[in-house]
């Protein structure tokens, strides 16, 4: 994945989220300042189906929520939460909400 980033641009980091000792999933992600460039979501297949990636994307935006950053959803499992979740259109800027039609004109930026 590295090679289609520009020289310099730092390695993906991961949102793990597990039940006990079961990895329930993850979210790779981008950090650049306080912009989350998230790529990947991924659920652990014995237990897909189960709303699993809903709880991971959950609690990735509920920590990214704490640190104050704002979110890019290149990730199009995580755009669509994103879209049908009004709680959460204030963690994309205006421009992102746009370019991936996240919420209406009361998305905070």
């Amino acid at each position: 994945m590295n090679d289609s980033l520009p020289h310099g641009s730092p390695p993906a980091e991961r949102h793990r989220v597990f039940d006990g000792e079961t990895l329930l999933g993850f979210i790779d992600y981008y950090r650049f300042g306080s912009t989350i460039v998230l790529v990947h979501t991924e659920t652990n297949p014995a237990l897909q189906g189960k709303g699993h990636g809903s709880a991971v994307a959950e609690s990735a935006v509920a920590h990214f929520r704490a640190t104050g950053a704002h979110i890019v959803p290149v990730c199009a499992f995580f755009a669509h939460f994103l879209r049908t979740r009004p709680q959460h259109h204030d963690m994309v800027s205006a421009e992102t909400a746009k370019l991936f039609a996240i919420g209406g004109s009361d998305t905070a930026g």
